[in-house]
């Protein structure tokens, strides 16, 4: 009976220790909505800073979001910043919100060529599908029946820029898409298919061709396909606002002749919406870059590899990197080069030296852009509610922001071997003891552990007879008057049955306090396997079993995720990842491989491997 109630005691012991430290896995700080960075005061600054010039007026409002993508766990780009400054409309003293709604112009285009990239999942046609075999009810003129899915999406169908077919009664959106289409189909080439040149009309039609092949309306199959699979709950197609009283929602902007004011008009009303294809989306800036991070995260080699069966939201790798890769140049391309529903900048230096994939957007009254840049892990939008006299898009307006986010947000510097933890490796037998190394840092016995003190000329020499005592889980060296003062601390081997020992103990028993000059000390962990050295890289060891809310578990330095991983005998874990940038802990239960990537993403992970605990 004693020595059972001996048991219990010092597991309660143990466990009011463990709880006692909070709780052992804490999603990230980062992770939450409260960690979002407020971009206000940074818009409102360049706002404020701006010197109006000829044809140059100050932006009425902006808005702006980041977006990052984290590569170690395969799941969705997360909201890291966003922000709106200035007013809704010129004479309202209604300020711009951050979740407000914002037109986004062209960027729509990204919308339509991916609901085609879902047919294309869903077998509906291919992107070599041609518009001769999809349309073949259609009279069309000759030149475009030869054009394909993929060059209609990467303006090299041969058709004019804009083209338009007036209301009729009774129109519904699909009767005036379907009509539009035949009109446009029985005209003669603009250009010759396969040559670069942009299309609003040939964008239109895709639009058309997602309805007739989904058999739902275009709107729908935007908001039921992408908006509510990707949990994009601030987006719409068409119009939004109020035309009378004061604004609810921004409202666009228009430069004057004289080019140094602007006048509001009702361009957040403005019906173009049968055009909505090319042109008609609209959401808040947070929603705007998390589907630029949706298309970051197939960039970097992310999303699903396959969409068999499909569901709602899906477009494998394969299909993602045909939408982001452009069309080949001809000698009479009217500018590009172009890819689907994006512009991918990879060559002459990129976007400011960033591989990037890009799209902008000005229609009525409103500018926006979207970047993705893999290289850094981030997505940036942004959108203000104006253009300048003779459709002047306020680049010089939005560009600089969208710079200086790329900038801010940069991931941390690559590991190189001086920067990995520090730490001392010994191998007795099969077992590995792992000693960190803490400068200015002193640790001692706590509950249930004791101490031995040595006198020993080294740290070295200290961490080495540690390592060398099973029963030792820290130690500490300083030179006390002369003389080297080594502290070894030491589990304490308490017998709760015959033949068993509670060996846990070593999670709680030492307590290591920084700031303590001439110090040195050291942790212990041990296990049996190779590989135990840090390394530069992520594992390929599949999907870690430790996350919480699509995270990995919060930890300090890499050191303490190796920990993690030492001591978690009851799956038990074999390798491990450490995030710098995010400060995430990933585990697995199998080895896999480590890779050392080019991509830069990849430089923040340190990994390492534990085959078993000793």
């Amino acid at each position: 009976m004693r020595q059972q109630f001996l048991s219990v005691l010092l597991l309660g012991i143990l466990a009011a220790s463990v709880t006692a430290q909070g709780p052992r896995e804490n999603v990230c700080p980062r992770d939450s909505a409260n960690a979002v960075t407020d971009l206000t005061s940074m818009l409102q600054k360049f706002i404020t800073d701006w010197s109006a010039t000829a044809g140059k007026p100050k932006p009425p409002g902006l808005a702006a979001a980041v977006s990052m993508y984290d590569p170690v766990y395969g799941g969705d780009a997360f909201l890291v910043a966003r922000g709106a400054a200035g007013i809704r409309k010129l004479g309202s003293a209604s300020s711009f919100l951050d979740d407000d709604y914002t037109k986004i112009g062209s960027c729509s285009k990204s919308f339509t060529a991916t609901a085609m990239a879902m047919l294309v999942e869903q077998g509906k046609l291919s992107f070599s599908s041609t518009l001769g075999n999809l349309l073949n009810d259609i009279p069309m003129n000759n030149a475009y029946k030869t054009a394909t899915i993929r060059q209609l999406l990467g303006h090299r169908a041969g058709f004019i820029r804009d083209f338009d077919v007036a209301a009729q009664n009774g129109d519904t959106l699909q009767k005036r898409r379907e009509r539009f289409a035949k009109a446009l189909l029985a005209t003669s080439p603009s250009f010759t298919v396969g040559q670069y040149s942009y299309s609003n009309a040939g964008a239109i039609l895709a639009g058309y061709i997602v309805e007739r092949f989904s058999g739902l309306q275009y709107e729908k199959v935007i908001q039921d396909w992408i908006f509510t699979p990707l949990g994009l709950n601030k987006a719409g197609v068409g119009t939004f606002g109020s035309k009378t009283g004061s604004p609810t929602a921004p409202w666009g902007h228009w430069g004057s002749e004289t080019g140094t004011t602007i006048a509001s008009s009702d361009y957040g009303w403005q019906d173009l919406t049968y055009r909505s294809p090319a042109g008609e989306v609209y959401m808040s800036q947070g929603n705007h870059a998390l589907w630029a991070g949706f298309h970051l995260r197939s960039a970097m080699g992310g999303g699903p590899l396959t969409c068999n069966p499909w569901t709602a939201g899906c477009v494998s790798r394969a299909n993602m990197a045909i939408l982001h890769t452009n069309l080949p140049n001809t000698a009479n391309d009217m500018g590009g080069p172009y890819a689907l529903g994006w512009w991918n900048f990879t060559t002459n230096g990129g976007w400011r030296g960033n591989n990037a994939i890009q799209h902008n957007g000005g229609i009525s009254g409103w500018y926006s852009i979207q970047y993705a840049l893999p290289a850094r892990s981030l997505a940036v939008t942004v959108v203000t509610n104006h253009v300048r006299f003779n459709w002047g898009l306020p680049s010089d307006v939005v560009e600089p922001i969208a710079q200086n986010l790329a900038t801010q947000y940069t991931p941390a510097a690559c590991y190189s071997s001086s920067m990995l933890p520090a730490q001392q490796v010994s191998l007795k037998g099969s077992c590995y003891s792992i000693s960190s190394w803490l400068s200015n840092t002193r640790c001692t016995a706590g509950l249930l552990s004791g101490s031995t003190t040595l006198n020993l000329t080294s740290s070295a020499e200290c961490a080495a007879r540690c390592m060398g005592d099973d029963l030792c889980i820290g130690w500490s060296f300083s030179v006390i008057n002369g003389t080297g003062t080594c502290t070894l601390i030491r589990r304490r081997d308490i017998v709760v049955a015959p033949g068993r020992r509670l060996q846990q103990l070593n999670v709680s028993t030492i307590s290591c306090t920084s700031g303590q000059s001439g110090w040195t000390s050291g942790r212990i962990s041990r296990s049996q396997g190779q590989d135990m050295i840090f390394q530069a890289g992520r594992t390929d060891a599949g999907v870690p079993y430790n996350l919480q809310n699509k995270a990995g578990v919060c930890s300090t330095d890499a050191l303490n995720c190796q920990k993690r991983c030492i001591e978690d005998r009851v799956k038990p874990c074999k390798s491990w990842t450490w995030n710098k940038s995010t400060k995430q802990c990933f585990l697995f239960s199998s080895l896999g491989t480590t890779t050392a990537s080019s991509r830069f993403a990849f430089c923040d992970l340190v990994t390492g491997t534990v085959s078993n605990t000793c």
